[in-house]
This record gives structure tokens, C-alpha cells and sequence, in this order.
């Protein structure tokens, strides 16, 4: 049953977008500014700026800790931005407010697609620390409002709903992506979604937690921009820039292990994971041909016959 709902939800949401072949393919995308558009906000504000400095109001303690900025980072799961960000925490913004009036508190692609590992802030590495769900209510609540979402955006640290908010946001749109009264779409909020690591992407065919979107299209990577507070319009006038973000992605490599390498423990490590994985190999190509089981040595020079076949295991 629960497989049932996850499917109907993750095709819903590979639905989000029109047939592929209507996508506009006029977009001369550009790596430079995809690496750019990543850290710029993509949509209205979801905080006032007090909220930022009021959160603390909600952890349960007399007064405001010294250090708050780290404070703050700690309790989310966020990390020190690699660019100059107005003290704020990497993956926060301040896009402009209702009518171009005034600055809020949202949030970018770095919210959930930046890591550390080894005390080194790396982008495009999956939040593996975010606490998704404590940071979107206790702003809120910073801000005077109910704490509630109005579903899980997070089940465990590190992981999300992102496809079952996908879906959930789609409820509120037509086809051409106007606002509608909801239709009630199947919701599954235990998914615990992993967040990729950027630098897959050129390697994938298809995309999302089950492969039901196409890695080429433009579109499927703009599904929380059908937050309310975007138009149709706005969201359509956005492409161009997750053309730059897809360009963007294509272009990341992983990072390199920043340490020495024991070369003889590698070797070591790599001769056993063979071994590991030869019982696989073999019940995944059949038995050994007939030569190969026959013959003392495994050596070709000194008995050809324990060739492998070029078709099955050459």
C-alpha cells in the first residue's frame, strides 16, 4: 500500500512540468551564472528579518547565546557561507518583500545543497545536518505565526520531503500552472529523502527518487517555485535561469580527498573489495566457461585456455 501511494506521488511530481518536447530550447545557458543564480533568492520571502533574530526566543533559554551566528548554524544544521552573505548563514537570502516593498528572510538552493565534511563547507554536497522541520516552524513562530506546517518537511535530520512538497504544492495549480482551488493529490510523508550530490547529475538519465523525470528537461528541476506567493508568469520568466542551473550542474566535479593516501592500505582495501564482490559477479554473469574451470593456472601466458570470453566476461 505504502509503495502504491510513493509511486502515484513521484509520478504526480515528475508531472509537475509539460511533455518534455515542449520545453524551450532557445536558452544559451550559461555555467557562470547558474553558479551564481544558486545562491540568489528564488522566491518571495517565507520570514521577516526579526525572525532571524528572534529564533532563539524558541530553544528554551534565558537570553540570546554570545556567539549566536554559530549558535544559530548549530541548531539547524547550516553552515558558514563561502561568499559575503550579511552574516547570514549559507543558504538564507534577502529577497525583496510584497510588491517589491521592503526585505525578508527566505532561503536558496544552498539551504539543502551545501555540506561540510571535515570542517570544509562544500557546495553542491547534500545538507547531511539540516533540520528542516525545526527551522521552518520556530521561524514562524519567531514571527508571531502558528508553528505548523501544513505537512512533514522533514522526518530525520539530513533527509526531506522534498518530492511529497512537490506534490503538495502542485494541488494549488491548473496545467498552465494558475492558482487553483486544491484537488487532493495522494501524500506520502515518510519518504526520507537523501539530497544528491550535484556533481551526479551529468551521469544521470533520469532524475528524483524513483527516475521518473527526465535529466534533460529544464522544468522538472523548478518545482518549489509553485510556492503561492510566485504568479504563473513569474515561475515562467525563471527558466532561463534553471537553464544556467542545469549548465551548472553539468559542469561540477567531485572534490578532490584533501589528505595523504596510504597507498598500500588503498591496494590492501582494493584487493578485498574484489573479493567482496566477486560472489556477485559470478551469480550475475552464470558459471565460469568450461576452459577457465579446467586449467591449474589463471595465468594466460602460461595456459590460454583460461581466457575469459570476450562476450561474457572480457
Amino acid at each position: 500500500m505504502r509503495r502504491g501511494v510513493l509511486f502515484k506521488v513521484l509520478i504526480i511530481a515528475a508531472g509537475i512540468s509539460p511533455a518534455l518536447a515542449g520545453e524551450r530550447t532557445e536558452f544559451s545557458p550559461s555555467v557562470g551564472r547558474g553558479r551564481e543564480t544558486v545562491r540568489r533568492p528564488l522566491n518571495p520571502p517565507f520570514w521577516s528579518l526579526r525572525a532571524y533574530q528572534n529564533a532563539w526566543r524558541q530553544w528554551g533559554v534565558g537570553e540570546q547565546p554570545a556567539d549566536y551566528a554559530r549558535a544559530f548554524r548549530e541548531r539547524y544544521g547550516l553552515h558558514p557561507p563561502l561568499y559575503e552573505n550579511g552574516g547570514l548563514p549559507m543558504g538564507f537570502t534577502r529577497p525583496r518583500g510584497l510588491l517589491g516593498l521592503g526585505q525578508g528572510l527566505g532561503n536558496d538552493c544552498l539551504l539543502c545543497h551545501a555540506g561540510t565534511v571535515a570542517g570544509q563547507t562544500i557546495i553542491g554536497l547534500g545538507n547531511s545536518a539540516l533540520d528542516m522541520q525545526s527551522l521552518y516552524e520556530e521561524l514562524a513562530a519567531a514571527d508571531g505565526l502558528p508553528p505548523v506546517m501544513p505537512l512533514s518537511l522533514c522526518n530525520v535530520r539530513g533527509t526531506s520531503e522534498a518530492s511529497n512538497f512537490a506534490v503538495y504544492l502542485m494541488q494549488f495549480r491548473d496545467a498552465e500552472l494558475r492558482h487553483r482551488l486544491p484537488v487532493k493529490y495522494p501524500l506520502c510523508e515518510n519518504l526520507c529523502e537523501d539530497v544528491p550530490a550535484w556533481w551526479h547529475f551529468r551521469k544521470k538519465k533520469t532524475i528524483y527518487h524513483l527516475g521518473v523525470a527526465d535529466s534533460r528537461s529544464v522544468r522538472t528541476l523548478m518545482p518549489f517555485l509553485l510556492i503561492p506567493g510566485n504568479s504563473a508568469e513569474s515561475i515562467k520568466e525563471r527558466e532561463p535561469d534553471f537553464a544556467d542551473i542545469r549548465a551548472y550542474l553539468l559542469s561540477l566535479e567531485p572534490p578532490r580527498y584533501p589528505y595523504a593516501i596510504d597507498r598500500a592500505l588503498a591496494e590492501q582495501g582494493n584487493l578485498r573489495a574484489q573479493l567482496r564482490a566477486l560472489p556477485r559477479l559470478l551469480r550475475r554473469r552464470g558459471p565460469l566457461p568450461q576452459q577457465a574451470r579446467t586449467t591449474r593456472c589463471g595465468r594466460h601466458r602460461c595456459h590460454p585456455g583460461a581466457r575469459l570470453r570476450p562476450g561474457r566476461w572480457g
